[in-house]
């Protein structure tokens, strides 16, 4: 299973050494894979209709650069999902918008911003925030631990009844809820 993971890792790992500065709104569902990529991104404005969460271990060590570790825990393992509201007040984003042509607005505004300072500026300031990114090592570890988790037998199990569940779709309502419903798997 780590070697399904893993591909992942080297492509989201890119983000935060490239000399852009990423910035994306979120205004669905960002769970496991979403909420992953989003964690490996600069700045994130979230929209009155996201519903963020992450799903035991994914995205643990990106989760706890931005938010204080408890959170990320309770987060990690409660498998919960939260409102805009939520992940802006411990971190997770930014900010909450009221609307997703505010989160829009407020994502191009700074991206407009940023356009107007020197590029040498901005890479400086994208290498030292990129400096408190776990290094490669950290991630590496991440990934063999998840991998180790996921060939377990009641891994393995709860696997296969999500693709059940999921009638193997990921545009339905399990996937929508996925975090909310992952104890489901585990059933």
């Amino acid at each position: 299973m780590a070697e399904i993971y893993a591909p992942r890792n080297p492509t989201l790992n890119l983000l935060p050494q490239l000399p852009t500065i990423f910035i994306p709104e979120v205004n669905g569902h960002a769970t496991p894979g979403d909420n992953e990529f989003i964690l490996h991104t600069d700045l994130r404005f979230a929209g009155p209709n996201n519903k963020t969460g992450a799903v035991e271990v994914l995205g643990g060590i990106q989760l706890t650069r931005l938010v204080d570790p408890g959170y990320a825990t309770h987060h990690l393992v409660a498998c919960d999902t939260v409102d805009a509201a939520e992940v802006a007040r411990i971190g997770w984003v930014n900010a909450a918008c009221r609307s997703a042509e505010e989160a829009r607005t407020n994502a191009h505004a700074l991206a407009m911003r940023l356009a107007t300072w020197p590029a040498d500026a901005l890479a400086v300031t994208e290498q030292s925030t990129a400096g408190i990114v776990p290094g490669a090592t950290a991630l590496q570890d991440d990934t063999l631990r998840l991998g180790k988790l996921l060939a377990t037998s009641q891994a393995l199990l709860a696997i296969a009844k999500s693709l059940e569940l999921s009638e193997n779709r990921t545009d339905g309502p399990f996937e929508e809820r996925l975090v909310d419903d992952a104890v489901l798997a585990y059933e």
